[in-house]
């Protein structure tokens, strides 16, 4: 009630309450009271929360994030995207008055702090929706540069990429004596080894807000057009990707962030050299490179009419490591509409009434409120 239909914590304090439903609530000795529905909507929005951490904990995720004014408070919104089953799924993180500047720095430490609440890093995010604000694309930059940071090449990985040319001029000098093969199909090998292997370059793109931009729209259309697998084949961004979701389902060591590197010994770049085995490169990625190569190739052009979404979850049992990177990527929105609708939600809750409301309690509201088809799994839950 106080959360979905904006009834204030007075009212279970009230006389109308206490002659009416509270009867039932005395009868059945349950706490209704204005402080026990308030200890309840903490209670609830910590488990939504934990489930919104159980759901988001191997994905890469987009987040969307504005900022408002309500009643003078100033809010900001921060929401996640991504796709699962078919379908796409938005997430409320957090709508919390934010008390200082709204500057690039600020925003990016606000929404770090936010995501680190939920069990989440700088190596969950694929990309960041924001409007035309220039802190907003400052912000994504900065998280950018962070992303590469942490997935900075470790010395294991240099001693790979010194491995890797003595290999790759190994079997450029066989090729130039057995078979000359197709520069252009070379290219692309040469690229996804490079990435698939030692890519370690962060992956977050700014995506501005295309209820701002029409034209934008268009462009990010077209841009997925069926005619240009190749073109997006050449594209490192998609391929890193790949690499990210790859490095979430590695363990982390705890201090560095980084993900558990693998040893390469003398023993392993001597069966590299001789036998042409990188020592880096595992059977997932030499199956995620064929299905690219293969799918810049061979794939024909799909029907204009083609359900996209539904293509490809037609192709999940085919290549499992494929249709993750196509869910990553359908699942990126083009606006930050589901921000400025959580801030019309906001405008309810505070009510003239209601403008002391804490920090704490609003977000925990906002939190359940736009969450609200975990609340039946939160309440389950709650009571096991």
């Amino acid at each position: 009630m106080v959360a979905i239909h904006s009834v204030s914590f007075n009212y279970f304090d009230s006389n109308s309450y206490r002659n009416s439903t509270g009867i039932m609530a005395q009868k059945l000795k349950l706490p209704a009271n204005a402080d026990a529905m308030a200890d309840a909507v903490s209670r609830v929005a910590n488990m939504v929360r934990k489930l919104i951490s159980e759901e988001l904990s191997s994905k890469l995720i987009t987040i969307k994030f504005d900022g408002a004014s309500r009643h003078n408070r100033k809010i900001l919104g921060i929401n996640s995207q991504h796709l699962h089953k078919g379908k796409q799924v938005i997430r409320t993180l957090s709508m919390e008055e934010m008390t200082d500047r709204h500057t690039a720095v600020n925003l990016k430490d606000r929404i770090m702090h936010v995501l680190e609440t939920y069990g989440l890093g700088i190596r969950h995010l694929y990309a960041a929706v924001t409007d035309q604000a220039r802190n907003g694309i400052k912000c994504t930059e900065l998280m950018r540069a962070e992303q590469d940071k942490v997935m900075a090449p470790t010395e294991h990985d240099t001693t790979a990429d010194e491995v890797d040319g003595v290999y790759g001029d190994h079997i450029t000098q066989e090729d130039h004596e057995d078979v000359a093969m197709d520069e252009t199909v070379e290219g692309i090998i040469s690229m996804v080894d490079d990435i698939l292997q030692h890519g370690t370059a962060g992956c977050i793109e700014v995506i501005k807000c295309g209820a701002h931009s029409l034209n934008l729209v268009f462009k990010d259309a077209l841009k997925g057009s069926p005619n240009s697998w190749l073109g997006t084949l050449r594209k490192e961004h998609v391929l890193k990707v790949a690499k990210m979701l790859d490095m979430l389902k590695e363990p982390v060591n705890p201090e560095t962030e980084h993900s558990a590197p693998r040893v390469i010994d003398d023993f392993a770049a001597m069966l590299e050299e001789e036998c042409g085995l990188p020592a880096t490169e595992r059977e997932e990625d030499v199956d995620l490179k064929l299905a690219l190569i293969n799918m810049a190739n061979a794939t024909t052009r799909l029907h204009h009419d083609t359900d996209i979404i539904k293509h490809w979850e037609s192709k999940a049992s085919d290549n499992k490591q494929l249709y993750e990177l196509a869910c990553v990527v359908l699942g990126a929105p083009i606006s930050q509409v589901s921000v400025e609708r959580c801030f019309s939600y906001i405008k309810l809750l505070l009510e003239n009434h209601r403008l002391r409301m804490s920090n704490e309690r609003l977000n925990d509201l906002m939190i359940i409120r736009c969450n609200r088809d975990l609340l039946p799994a939160a309440i389950l839950k709650m009571q096991l």
